[in-house]
C-alpha cells in the first residue's frame, strides 16, 4: 500500500502554486498541481489525491465549479480545502459541502496544520 500523502494544489497564480508546492514537499507530501479546475478534475480522476487545496477564482473551470463536479462524481470523494482572499466566500465553504478554508495570505503553520489534519493516517 502506498503511504505517500498526495495533495493536489489548484491555483492559477504560479507564485502561490509554487510556494505551496515547495512548503508541502518540504513537509514530506507528494504534490500534484493544476492551474484551473478542468486540469484539476483530470488530475483527481487519474491520481486520487488525499486532499485538494483549491483556489476559487480561476479560468476555464473555477473552484466552485470544480467542487460541484467532484461532489457530483460519486467515485471522487476527496476532501477540499479552499484557499481564498475573498472573505465573503468563507461563509459559503461549509454550506457547499467543502471541508475547510484557509485565508490568503495564509500563515505557514496554518497551512501545514490544515493539510496534516486532512491527510492523517486515520483519514487516508
Amino acid at each position: 500500500m502506498d503511504s505517500t500523502r498526495r495533495v493536489l494544489i489548484v491555483d492559477d497564480d504560479p507564485d502561490i502554486l509554487g510556494f505551496v508546492q515547495v512548503v508541502l514537499e518540504e513537509e514530506g507530501y507528494q504534490t500534484l498541481t493544476a492551474r484551473n479546475g478542468l486540469e484539476a478534475l483530470n488530475v483527481v480522476r487519474r491520481e486520487t489525491p488525499h486532499l485538494v487545496l483549491l483556489d476559487l477564482y480561476m479560468p476555464v473551470l473555477d473552484g466552485w465549479g470544480l467542487s460541484r463536479a467532484l461532489r457530483d462524481d460519486e467515485g471522487l470523494d476527496v476532501p477540499i480545502v479552499v484557499m481564498t482572499a475573498d472573505q465573503g466566500a468563507i461563509g459559503s465553504v461549509h454550506e457547499r459541502g467543502l471541508q475547510g478554508c484557509i485565508s490568503k495570505p495564509f500563515d505557514l503553520e496554518e497551512l501545514v496544520s490544515c493539510v496534516a489534519r486532512f491527510t492523517s493516517p486515520s483519514r487516508v
